[in-house]
């Protein structure tokens, strides 16, 4: 989920109207979010952050982990129709590979993501191994 949906899912009580802002969530607002999640036994958590990466978040002996997975950084943004569900594609095949690999799978997400960004059609998607190299790089 992006930040506005995070921040939409996680009321602590009763909301109000008031309750709803512009405001970004604080991390331990989030972190306290997907420990929520987490502990209703949900594998992993994602709440991307736009051009700066995602948050993933997973249980591991018992605690819970925190990693930003890094953005793939782009020159020249054409277009950003598409670009969660490209993420999501991304996230999904990274996750039939390895079904425990979340970083991983949110670097596919990210370079799902990025690529889309890139312009309108199909052509913007790469080859498996050209989009390794790009999560390699960081950079498209």
């Amino acid at each position: 989920m992006n930040l506005e949906e995070a921040h939409a899912s996680w009321f602590k009580k009763e909301y109000e109207s008031g309750d709803f802002s512009n405001e970004e969530l604080e991390r331990d607002e989030i972190r306290k979010f997907a420990d929520h999640c987490l502990s209703l036994g949900v594998k992993c958590v994602y709440v991307t952050l736009d051009s700066r990466g995602c948050l993933t978040y997973f249980k591991k002996g018992g605690k819970t982990v925190e990693e930003l997975v890094a953005s793939i950084k782009v020159d020249k943004v054409i277009d950003t129709t598409g670009c969660g569900d490209s993420f999501a594609g991304g996230l999904s095949y990274g996750l039939v590979q390895n079904p425990t690999d979340y970083v991983g799978a949110a670097k596919y997400g990210n370079a799902f993501g990025a690529l889309r960004t890139q312009g309108k059609t199909f052509d913007v998607f790469k080859s498996l191994e050209e989009t390794n190299a790009i999560i390699e790089k960081g950079h498209v």
